[in-house]
Order: structure tokens, then sequence, then C-alpha cells
């Protein structure tokens, strides 16, 4: 039998939920606002409190700037499929709304069956919202970078940016759009063209390098000052992205990680055994020209559970000056 999403909610809920952030007087940061104290009056801005889910509006481009509900965002159904690397993680609470509540349903079972599991639809058409609305575009976004990179992105210093295993893109355009000069790297073409169409989206540019990691490497012509190994492992690697470190720069690294130690581990395994990310980071490293190289300086390390509930290793370190 085919498993569907939660049965949904009604438009009644959300309006509790403001009218709760009304009397409290908490301002409730959109998705990009998470990070930030808030400091402004409610009633002039506003906005919704952290611990509400992801608010996605499926009706029209032109519907949703003539009125939407404050936090919201915008993908028409129609375009879900294309712009599916613009959904929040799969672990994040998502609520579909839309003018027709079957809509906001089948869009829900869809996306429940590819693994958003805490998706939700508003059984309600979007007229039985009795808050405020806000007119004009989304002042936020439903994609988010990987926690990691989230919590240090504040700590990274302007400038040259690699990103290897880009994937879709999220981290590579987050670091854009801070300013940095992203070179985003993958094996898939696909994944790089949702990048490309990412930074697009948010009117930054990200360079786009398409190769195997396993045998080539990125034409460098100067070090960076930030690198992201994020789902990404190729230990054969690591020297190589030492040696392109620059100086006090920053490797941040989120792997899955092997529960069970291996005795046959393969130096191509994507997983990491536990401690091994510290081993290899914090011993003198020989780069591919022989030239030895100080240990980086670990700033944070974890051996733990995602927020999805996959067991990874977590590490930043700095670059010795």
């Amino acid at each position: 039998m085919t498993r569907t999403c939660h049965k949904g909610i009604r438009f009644s809920v959300l309006n509790k939920l403001w009218s709760a952030s009304l009397a409290t007087r908490q301002i409730w940061p959109s998705p990009d606002q998470e990070t930030e104290s808030a400091s402004q009056d409610s009633a002039s801005s506003p906005e919704w409190n952290i611990t509400i889910p992801r608010l996605l509006d499926l009706r029209s481009h032109t519907d949703f700037l003539g009125g939407h509900i404050p936090g919201s965002c915008v993908i028409p159904a129609a375009e879900i499929e294309s712009r599916i690397f613009e959904l929040p993680p799969k672990w994040r609470q998502l609520i579909l709304f839309s003018d027709d509540p079957a809509i906001a349903k089948e869009t829900a079972n869809n996306l429940f069956a590819r693994g958003w599991t805490k998706v939700m639809p508003i059984l309600d058409p979007i007229g039985k919202w009795t808050g405020p609305h806000l007119t004009g575009p989304a002042t936020g976004m439903l994609w988010e970078a990987t926690p990691i990179v989230t919590r240090w992105q504040r700590h990274l210093r302007p400038g040259r940016v690699l990103d290897l295993g880009c994937g879709s893109g999220r981290d590579s355009v987050t670091l854009s759009m801070m300013g940095g000069d992203v070179t985003a790297v993958d094996l898939l073409p696909d994944a790089l063209a949702m990048a490309e169409q990412l930074a697009d989206r948010m009117n930054v540019y990200i360079a786009p390098r398409l190769m195997d990691l396993r045998n080539q490497r990125p034409p460098v012509d100067e070090q960076f000052d930030t690198i992201l190994m994020i789902r990404f492992l190729e230990r054969p690697l690591i020297p190589w992205i030492v040696e392109i470190l620059s100086p006090g720069g920053l490797l941040i690294l989120e792997v899955f990680r092997q529960e069970t130690k291996s005795p046959t581990k393969s130096p191509h395994s994507k997983k990491l055994e536990s401690g091994e990310g510290i081993q290899l980071f914090t011993s003198s490293i020989s780069t591919e020209s022989g030239e030895q190289i100080a240990p980086l300086q670990i700033l944070e390390y974890a051996e733990c559970l995602d927020e999805s509930g996959q067991a990874v290793t977590r590490l930043v370190a700095r670059k010795p000056s």
C-alpha cells in the first residue's frame, strides 16, 4: 500500500499561531533570517518564529506578488519538479498551500514519496488565511546551506572558495551571496546545472567545473581561503587540498561516518571511520610536491547524527599562518 503524507491541517492552525506571536510580541524570522536577533516591531514587520515550518505557496508568481502570507515562498505546483533543489532539507517541516487544496494535497503526497517525510498540506484555499498579507517578492528562501556551513559562514573571510562535490550548489551559492569568489566542482552535469540555475535565481555567480576528482584536479593559480568537502570524500586529494588552502584559511568537512571499522578499507571509501577525521588532518602532511606541511588546527570536530539521523563526521580546521 502506498504511504501518503500527513492528512493535513487547516488555516485556522496558522491563524492561531500568528495571533500567539503577536500576543507575545515575538518577531518570527523568515528562513534566511533565523540566525539574526529580531528587534523590530512585530506590527510593522510581520514574520514567523524559527519553530514554524517552511511555508510554500503553490500558486502562480502573479498571484503571489499580489498578496501572500508573511515568510512564505513561491514555487508554482507545475514547477516543483524542475526546481526540486530549491526545497528545504527533507528533515524540515514543510507546509504547502494553494487556491486549490487538492493541488496542495497531491504535491505533498508526491514530495512525501520522495523523502520529505514532514511535508503537510493545508486543506483550505488560501482565502481562509485571516492574518496579514504582504505584496511583492518573497523576502526569504526555502533552500538552505548545510548546517555546518551556516554556523561557520560568519567566521569566513571574503575571498576564494572551492566547493568539492558541490551537488546542487546550496553551499556554493550561499558563500557567493556573501561575496565569495566560488569555484564549484562536481562529477555530475545535472548537479552543476542545478547549481548554476540556483546561482542565477539568487543573482550571483559561481564558476562551475565538471570533473572526476578521482583522477582530475581543478586548475589552481592561487590558494583558496575556504575549501568545502560536504558529503564528499576522496582521501588521496587531502595533501593537495591542504597545499592549496591559504595560510589561515578554513577547511569545512562533513561526510558520512562508518560506525564499524573495516579491515579492508579502500582509500576511495566515501565514509570516515571513527577518529579517522582527526588522524587525517592532525598529522604532518606530505604534499604531492614532497613538501611537509604542518598539521591543521582543529576548530570543531564531532562524530554525531545529522539532522536527518545519519551518522556523520564534522570537522572545521584552520591552516597555520
